[in-house]
């Protein structure tokens, strides 16, 4: 019996990385709590319901909002979060799709992943200290993140990842900074330096046979283009 040809296998985050978590939450803000806030100036942080304008009631009702899933009912895909997993998958990759979502809401993620018709052949939802586990026991060869704090971890257990780490950019992580995470706009830039990565290591690997002078002369004479 033949074993299955192994695909490499890319992971990608759900909340801020494919859906539009955070419109959903500031009109909920907006309109429910009465507090406004800006963005790209207040907000420093992943957890909002920790920063210092939110009340302790406020912060119990956003609790809420998102362990009770109603905050992820009526959110929408990212622009071009659809063509980055299908072009995944067009490329020859499998997805992984690694939330931290409470695992009651099984459902509803997968019925919101059908109905935006993302594409993934994996859905795993673990609290987020967790994601290295899954990452390190699948061999994921890469991750697309939000939260920098993750992404650390990631690299401390896991080491930096055959095709890298990324973070997409957002105002709770733009203090951060590592050489070795890379930052993206958006799912489709994290998709396109994947896609690219790999070409490139392959062309090194196999084409220079790890030769980096090699690989150097080829591509400034522009047969090592990817």
């Amino acid at each position: 019996m033949r074993n299955r040809i192994m695909r490499d296998l890319i992971g990608l985050d759900l909340d801020s990385v494919l859906a539009n978590t955070e419109v959903a939450l500031d009109k909920y803000l907006c309109e429910e709590l009465g507090v406004f806030l800006d963005w790209d100036n207040d907000v420093y942080q992943y957890k909002i319901e920790e920063l210092p304008i939110i009340t302790p009631d406020q912060k119990s009702k956003i609790q809420h909002l998102i362990h009770s899933g109603a905050l992820f009912k009526d959110i929408y895909p990212y622009n071009y979060a659809e063509h980055a997993t299908k072009k995944l998958k067009n490329e020859g990759f499998d997805v992984a799709i690694i939330t931290s979502r409470d695992q009651h809401l099984r459902t509803m993620t997968i019925d919101w992943l059908d109905k935006y018709d993302i594409k993934y052949d994996m859905l795993y939802m673990v609290p987020s200290i967790e994601k290295h586990a899954v990452i390190r026991d699948l061999g994921v060869k890469s991750f697309v993140e939000d939260r920098f704090d993750i992404l650390e971890i990631i690299m401390d257990r896991c080491g930096v990842l055959d095709y890298g780490l990324y973070i997409i950019n957002h105002p709770w992580n733009k203090r951060n900074h590592h050489e070795q995470i890379i930052r993206v706009d958006d799912i489709a830039q994290a998709v396109d330096k994947i896609i690219g990565y790999r070409k490139w290591l392959g062309y090194f690997t196999n084409k220079c046979q790890g030769n980096i002078e090699k690989f150097i002369k080829e591509y400034r004479d522009g047969k090592g283009t990817l």
